[in-house]
C-alpha cells in the first residue's frame, strides 16, 4: 500500500501558495512554501547521492529552527526514516546515535554541504509499512526508548487533527510549538500541517516561560494558535496575546478554559504518533475529557485480562495502531506493551456515556508533573543511595500545577530533608526530589502479600481537598512579601514561597509550626511540603476569622483595642520555652549570618559592628514568631491565632518588636501617606502610633525614659537584622532599604554601643 497525501498536499500549497510562510523560528529566520520545496529538495538530493532509501536511518543533530524542521520533509520524500535531536544536549544525543544505528549522522558541518547541494524535484514513493521515523521518549525515567513509526503513521496523524469533520488549523494560521523538535509532537504536527497548509512557528526556548516575552514573540510572528501543556499554559496566564485555538496535551487539563479562545483537549504519546483524542472544552471541567477519536486508530479500555471494560469503568487505555512496530533494541519491553497490533498505554482511563475518554492516573504508577514523566522507581533508588533506606515506596500527588513526590518508609533511619534534598539533586532533576518523608511502622499489605501502595497517602487526608476542588483555579486569599496563600476547599490552604525564598526557610517553617502546634501555641496545623514549578510551599488548616490587619484596613475594629489585644497574645506567646526543642536560636542564626554578609553591600568593619549589635541581645529561650506583625495573626474565637511563622525560632522578645518597629515604622517610612493607608489601613503618623500602642500594652509599667531608651534600641538592632535579612531572605527588602539600614546601623553602633573595659559591648535595655 502507498498513500503520499502529505508530499502531494503539501506541493500543492507549494504551486498554489508558493509565498506563503510555511515555517518561522524568528521574524528573519523563515520559509515561504517555494523555499520550504527547496531546502526539502536540496535534502532529498543529497540522502539520494548517497543511496539513502527505505529502511535507512538518518539521524539530524542540528540547532532548534527550520532547519530540523525541514530534515523531517526532506527524509520522507527520499523515502528514508529520521531521527531528530536538537544540539544541546550532548549525553540524550549519544545515547539515541549509538541506540539508533543510523547509517548517516548530519550536524552542521554535513549541514553546510547540504545546503550547497542542487535541489531535485518530486519524491520516492513509500510503502505503508516501511520504516518512517524513530521517536525517542523524554528519557527523565531512565534511558530514552526509541518508538519505531511506519510511514502509515503520517496518514493517522492529519487525520486526527480533524475535529468533527473539520481540521483544528486553518491554512492562514500560524501554529506556535514549544516543545522540542526530537520529540513526537513535531512528526504529528508535520503531518497535519502538510495537508492543512497553515504556518508552524517554532518558539525560542527563551520565550517559552515568560508571559511577556511569549506575548511579544506571538506578536511579532504573527501567531494565533498553539500547542501549550496546561502546566505551561498555567505558567503564562494570563495570556498578553490572545490565541484563536490552543491545543492542550501532555498532562491533565482540569479546570483549564479560556474565555474567547477554542480550548481542544486531547491525548498523545510518543507510542500513538498521532492525536489519540480530540475534545474542545467549552466550560472548565475536572476532571477534564480528552474526548474521541477522529483518526483510523481504535481506542480500548481493558482490564487486567484483557477484556473491554463498559462506559464509567477505569481500565487500561489501549489503542489498536498497525503502525506502530515496537521500541528499538528492546524486545521485552516490545512484547510486553504491544500485543499484535494493540499497545499498551500504562494510563488508566475511562469512557464516558457520551463516548468521551476521560484519564485517570498511571496504571504502572508512573505520574508526570510539569509535563515530566515521572518513574516512582527511580526516585526511590536514588533515595535508597544516598539514605540507607531500604523499604520505601514513592507516591506522586500532583493537582494542576501543584505536586508532592512523598516517600513512605520503615526503618531507624531519621531523614534530615534538607540534607536529603541536597545529596539527591546531584543525581536527579528538581522536579525529581521528594518534597516529604513519611516514617511507617509497618506497610499495609493486600491479600496477596504485595504492599497496597493505592493506600498510602499523606496524612490528615490533605490531598482530598484537591480532589474536591472544582474551581478552575485556586483563590488568592493572602498576599505578602514572601508568599501567596492559596485556599483548598474550605478546609486548607497553601502557602507557596517566592522563588527567593531559600528551600531551608521553608522547610524551618514547617517543623518549628509542628513543634509550636505540639507545645498548644496558637498556629495552624501544619500538613506538608508542596511544590509549583520551581517554587515550595506548606499546606497548613485553614484558620476562620479575619487578619487582624485586614480587620484595621477595613475600619471593622478599633484599630488601637485590637493592637492591644494582639500585644497581649504576643507576650502570652512569649512565655513559652523552647529550651528542650531542636528549634533554631534566633541570635546565634543572626550572628552567622552576620558573617555571610555581601562585601559590596558592607565591608569588614561594617559586618564586625552589625555582629556586635547582635551580641548586644540577651540571651534566651522565648518562643518567637520572627515576623510578629497584625498581618500575620488572625482573630479567631475572641481569640489570636499566629501564621507565617518562617523565621520563628527561640530567643529574646526583642526580636519580635524589631517586626512590630519595621511594619508600623520603618518600612512606612518608604511609602507616601496614601501607599501607607492602603497597605496598612492607617497613614504614616498613625502607624507610629500603633507601634507605641504595642510597646506600651507589651509594657504596661514600663517608665516613660525606660520606654523611650528600648525604642532607640529597637530601631538600632532592627537596623542590622535588616541588613541581615540580605543573606536570611534575599531579595525581600530593596536596595534603598538596605542602604537605609545599614546607615542606621553604624549611627546605632557608634552612638548607642560602648565597649568596658574588659571589651564587652553594653547596652541600656535588658
Amino acid at each position: 500500500m502507498v498513500d503520499n497525501t502529505i508530499l502531494d498536499t503539501l506541493y500543492e500549497h507549494v504551486l498554489n501558495t508558493p509565498d506563503r510562510t510555511a515555517i518561522k523560528y524568528e521574524s528573519e529566520n523563515r520559509l515561504t512554501f517555494k523555499e520550504y520545496w527547496t531546502v526539502t529538495g536540496r535534502i532529498y538530493a543529497w540522502l539520494k547521492s548517497r543511496r539513502i532509501g527505505t529502511e535507512d536511518v538518518v539521524m539530524y543533530c542540528l540547532p532548534r529552527g527550520t532547519d530540523l524542521y525541514a530534515c523531517m520533509i526532506g527524509t520522507i520524500r527520499a523515502g528514508a526514516a529520521f531521527v531528530l535531536a536538537e544540539t544541546g544536549n550532548d549525553k540524550r544525543t549519544d545515547f539515541i546515535r549509538k541506540d539508533c544505528n543510523c547509517k548517516l549522522f548530519v550536524d552542521e558541518s554535513l549541514w553546510e554541504e547540504i545546503k550547497r547541494t542542487e535541489p531535485i524535484d518530486g519524491y520516492e514513493t513509500s510503502d505503508l509499512h516501511s520504516l518512517c521515523y524513530i521517536a525517542y521518549t523524554s528519557g527523565t525515567t531512565g534511558n530514552p526508548k526509541g518508538v519505531m513509526h511506519e510511514y502509515g503513521t503520517l496518514i493517522n496523524a492529519w487525520k486526527s487533527a480533524i475535529l468533527n469533520g473539520v481540521p483544528i488549523l486553518a491554512p492562514e494560521d500560524t501554529y506556535s510549538v514549544m516543545s522540542p523538535i526530537s520529540f513526537v509532537s513535531m512528526p504529528i504536527i508535520v503531518g497535519f500541517s502538510s495537508v492543512f497548509g497553515n504556518a508552524v512557528a517554532i518558539v525560542p526556548y527563551e520565550y517559552c516561560d515568560d508571559s511577556e516575552s511569549f506575548a511579544e514573540y506571538l506578536c511579532r510572528n504573527d501567531v494565533n494558535c498553539g500547542y501549550l501543556t496546561p502546566s505551561r499554559l498555567r505558567k503564562l496566564l494570563p495570556l498578553k496575546k490572545s490565541l484563536k485555538t490552543c491545543v492542550l496535551s501532555s498532562e491533565p487539563a482540569d479546570g483549564l478554559y479560556l474565555d474567547g479562545t477554542r480550548c481542544i483537549n486531547c491525548y498523545a504519546s510518543t507510542e500513538s504518533g498521532c492525536l489519540l483524542t480530540l475534545k474542545e472544552l467549552t466550560h472548565p471541567q475536572t476532571p477534564a475529557p480528552v474526548g474521541k477519536p477522529q483518526s483510523d486508530v481504535e481506542i480500548l479500555i481493558l482490564d487486567e485480562n484483557g477484556k473491554e471494560v463498559p462506559a464509567g469503568y477505569t481500565g487500561e487505555l489501549c489503542f489498536r495502531d498497525p503502525f506502530v512496530r515496537g521500541y528499538l533494541n528492546l524486545p521485552e519491553l516490545t512484547r510486553k506493551k504491544i500485543n499484535g497490533t494493540i499497545i499498551h498505554s500504562g494510563d488508566a482511563g475511562m469512557m464516558t456515556s457520551d463516548g468521551d475518554l476521560v484519564i485517570c492516573g498511571r496504571i504502572d504508577e508512573m505520574f508526570k508533573i510539569n509535563g515530566y514523566r515521572i518513574e516512582p522507581d527511580e526516585v526511590g533508588n536514588a533515595v535508597r543511595q544516598v539514605s540507607g533506606i531500604k523499604n520505601l515506596v514513592v507516591r506522586g500527588f500532583v493537582y494542576k500545577d501543584i505536586s508532592s513526590i512523598i516517600v513512605f518508609y520503615t526503618g531507624d533511619i531519621i531523614v534530615d530533608e534538607v540534607m536529603m534534598r541536597q545529596k539527591l539533586l546531584d543525581i536527579l532533576p528538581e522536579y525529581m526530589i521528594p518534597t516529604n518523608y513519611i516514617h511507617l511502622e509497618e506497610f499495609p499489605l493486600l491479600e496477596t502479600g504485595k504492599t497496597d501502595k493505592r493506600s498510602l497517602y499523606p496524612p490528615e487526608g490533605s490531598w482530598d481537598e484537591f480532589r474536591k476542588q472544582e474551581s478552575p483555579d485556586l483563590q488568592i486569599i493572602g498576599q505578602g512579601r514572601k508568599a501567596i496563600v492559596y485556599a483548598i476547599g474550605s478546609d486548607k490552604v497553601i502557602k507557596l514561597y517566592k522563588q527567593s525564598v531559600p528551600y531551608e526557610r521553608i522547610r524551618l517553617e514547617l517543623e518549628h509550626t509542628r513543634i509550636a502546634y505540639g507545645k498548644g501555641l496558637p498556629v495552624p496545623k501544619a500538613y506538608e511540603m508542596v511544590r509549583s514549578d520551581t517554587r515550595y510551599g506548606v499546606m497548613f488548616d485553614r484558620l476562620g476569622g479575619t487578619v487582624i490587619e485586614e480587620a484595621i484596613r477595613c475600619g471593622t475594629g478599633n484599630c488601637q483595642e485590637l493592637i492591644k489585644l494582639f500585644a497581649g497574645a504576643v507576650k502570652s506567646m512569649h512565655k513559652i520555652s523552647m529550651s528542650d526543642e531542636s528549634i533554631q536560636d534566633l541570635k546565634g542564626i543572626s550572628l552567622s549570618c552576620a558573617q555571610q554578609i555581601d562585601h559590596a553591600y558592607c565591608n569588614e568593619e561594617e559586618i564586625q559592628k552589625i555582629s556586635d549589635i547582635i551580641a548586644s541581645i540577651p540571651d534566651s529561650d522565648h518562643f518567637i514568631h520572627g515576623d510578629c506583625h497584625p498581618g500575620n495573626a488572625m482573630i479567631f474565637n475572641d481569640g489570636i491565632k499566629f501564621i507565617d511563622l518562617v523565621i520563628s525560632g527561640k530567643g529574646d522578645p526583642v526580636f519580635d518588636h524589631l517586626c512590630m518597629y519595621s511594619h508600623y515604622v520603618f518600612l512606612p517610612s518608604f511609602m507616601t501617606d496614601e501607599q501607607c493607608v492602603a497597605k496598612l489601613g492607617v497613614d504614616k503618623l498613625k502607624a507610629g502610633a500603633l507601634f507605641d500602642v504595642y510597646l506600651k500594652s507589651y509594657y504596661p509599667d514600663i517608665e516613660d525614659k525606660v520606654l523611650s531608651d528600648m525604642k532607640e534600641r529597637i530601631r538600632g538592632i532592627h537596623a542590622a537584622r535588616i541588613c541581615i535579612a540580605s543573606v536570611i531572605l534575599p531579595g525581600v527588602f530593596t536596595d534603598e532599604e538596605l542602604k537605609e539600614a545599614r546607615r542606621r546601623s553604624l549611627e546605632y553602633w557608634n552612638g548607642h554601643l560602648r565597649q568596658d573595659g574588659n571589651g564587652k559591648h553594653q547596652s541600656s535595655l535588658q
